[in-house]
């Protein structure tokens, strides 16, 4: 026991990259940041799993700013290195995933985060002294409306840093505040966090206050408008006083609109959707967007609401999204539904439902028909877009059905998203919305019922429910041992010259039943590395991967997916690689926020 702790210590502390400041950078500009970890002194590549930002230079470095008090401390060679990142003009909005490469190691994940507006540091961003401090209203940093603040949360002695910010609003102009800062990732600092924000106005009442939204989960959003000119202060802080050390965090202050969630969640490929927007300051408006016409697997089937969209709405960091099918709306009807008074939905299916639960206790009710030995994936879109609501779904036989199955449904696991992860310690948002398989034993009419779980209403309590057809699959990913560190080096690293051979776990698609033989196609590979793996089953929980690379091979880093086949003929077959990195890490092993990422990182190494 004592050794076992031993080693998962010594590779905690041993992390190649294990901090990057800034973590954030505007569109369009080129960012110099640091990272810190170990054997750095060889680093020779960043690695970014999308397109868009490009690191240019590395500069090795031996002083770093201490993280409590910011004082400038001398590190041994290879603790640091400092990077010249490159964003494109056009670079998409939102997180980045980068791993440096050594001529040795290829490091855990990190993450970059782009916005579009000019940054502004916290001018005494460690641990408020007099004379050096923005932890009062009195010293609050001015800042200019449209920009994005990167802050530090250092605690002192006595509590949790508060900060303070001023901007200059003219009477009617619009100021939306939003936090990233749980997004960013904790695992690798080694605290929780979880922070509020508070507006005041000239005269010092309070306009506006959050520490959660359901839009941004952990991360806090408000917006308001100004009802008199002047400077408006805003204070950032943890929620509660906990233990952490030091945080850091990004705050957008500008003036675009924030929509919390719309109706409907989404609509059909091609068509043009009027959406309802509701907005995080109480307002509401409408929007007309053009749905793309073809749209990719799994999670990009959920397009994001920018000018590519609707011209007329303006880019802005962390959009909205909705969710694409191939087949159709049904909106519910203006009049109440029951039971025994379902609204019939008028078509076979597939098809998604769309409505909202305005009044506590409400059911919504739709009849449908169904044949027996269909299967459809029944998936709940609520939570994972934006909506507070907690979907409850029931299904059953209508007046006259011969079937007695019924269906009850809550929640959902990691499969029903085509991802892996721990059914109980890695929580977030999206399982709030039930998954399951619905497979009618009898041919002729359904019911389906939808409603909040805790009894909560109101107008933007909206959702999405698709009966999606069932397609088998299987997916692979890195599995986790006690035995390893935290952050896992959930990696290839292919030596030249060398065979590396590492296990990989298979995880069966949501309801698949396929039992022939599957081949396993690592897509991204460069040719000359050798790629070998045997055929397997679902029932396989583990398969061994084999790479060879010649000596000569240059030293670079990229990324594989891993594309299964069925070995038999004109079986359609999905699936992908399927990896979930605990971004945040609490107490107990939980964890709300991941990196999830369909790409596995490998890197040529010495």
């Amino acid at each position: 026991m004592i050794v076992g702790l031993a080693i998962r210590t010594q590779a905690q502390d041993t992390a190649t990259a294990d901090l990057i400041l800034p973590q954030i950078g505007q569109r369009g500009t080129t960012v110099t940041c640091r990272v810190e970890g170990s054997r750095l002194e060889t680093a020779e590549e960043v690695l970014f799993y999308q397109p868009g930002i490009e690191c240019v230079a590395i500069r090795p470095i031996t002083k770093v700013p201490d993280r409590i008090t910011g004082k400038p401390k001398t590190v041994e060679r290879g603790k640091a290195i400092e990077l010249e990142l490159k964003i494109a003009p056009d670079a998409r909005l939102g997180e980045y995933y980068l791993r440096v490469r050594t001529r040795k190691k290829l490091s855990e994940m990190l993450s970059f985060w782009v916005t579009p507006y000019p940054v502004v540091f916290e001018e005494n961003a460690y641990r408020d002294v007099v004379g050096a401090q923005n932890d009062t209203p009195e010293f609050a940093q001015a800042v200019p409306l449209n920009s994005t603040v990167v802050g530090m949360q250092i605690s002192n002695e006595n509590a949790n840093d508060r900060d303070f910010y001023r901007v200059t609003l003219a009477k009617g102009q619009r100021c939306t505040c939003q936090i990233v800062n749980a997004r960013l990732g904790t695992v690798h600092y080694g605290y929780r966090t979880d922070m509020a924000i508070e507006v005041r106005s000239p005269s010092g009442k309070r306009v506006a206050r959050a520490s959660r939204s359901p839009l941004l989960a952990i991360d806090p959003v408000v917006s308001f408008t100004a009802s008199e000119a002047g400077e408006y202060l805003i204070e950032v802080r943890q929620q509660m006083d906990t233990e952490i050390s030091h945080a850091h965090y990004g705050l957008h202050i500008a003036d675009f609109p924030r929509p919390t969630v719309t109706y409907p969640l989404g609509g059909k490929l091609g068509e043009q959707l009027e959406l309802n927007l509701f907005y995080a300051d109480g307002n509401r408006g409408l929007l007309k967007v053009t749905l793309p016409r073809k749209i990719g697997p799994f999670e990009q089937s959920m397009v994001e609401i920018t000018p590519q969209l609707a011209e007329s709405f303006p880019e802005i960091p962390t959009p909205n999204r909705l969710q694409v099918a191939a087949f159709s709306n049904v909106l519910e009807t203006e009049s109440p539904t029951s039971e025994e008074k379902p609204q019939s939905i008028g078509q076979p299916l597939p098809v998604a439902l769309n409505g909202v639960i305005k009044a506590e206790g409400e059911q919504d009710w739709f009849q449908f028909s169904a044949r027996k030995g269909d299967r459809f994936r029944v998936r709940a879109y609520a939570m994972t877009l934006g909506s507070p609501l907690d979907p409850f779904i029931r299904i059953k036989p209508a007046p006259g059905n011969p079937s007695s199955r019924i269906y009850e449904e809550d929640d959902s696991l990691w499969d029903g998203h085509d991802w892996e992860g721990h059914h109980y310690r890695h929580q977030v948002k999206d399982r709030l919305d039930p998954i399951f398989m619905f497979e009618p034993d009898e041919d002729g009419e359904y019911l389906i019922g939808i409603s909040d779980t805790r009894r909560e209403f109101g107008e933007q309590y909206v959702y999405r429910v698709e009966f999606q057809p069932h397609r088998d699959g299987v997916f692979t990913f890195y599995q986790d041992y006690p035995s390893q560190a935290t952050i896992v080096r959930d990696v290839i690293g292919i030596h030249r010259g060398s065979t590396f051979s590492r296990p990989i776990a298979i995880q069966t698609g949501f309801g698949s039943r396929y039992e022939g033989l599957i081949r396993l196609e690592a897509r991204g590979l460069p040719s000359e590395i050798k790629f070998e793996a045997p055929l397997f089953t679902k029932n396989d929980p583990v398969i061994l991967a084999i790479f060879s690379a010649p000596k000569n091979l240059e030293l670079q880093a990229g990324t594989i997916e891993f594309v299964p086949h069925a070995v038999e003929k004109d079986v359609d077959l999905t699936g992908s690689f399927a990896q979930t990195h605990a971004s945040n890490d609490w107490r107990g092993g939980f964890a709300p926020m991941f990196n999830k990422t369909r790409k596995l990182g490998f890197g040529v190494l010495d």
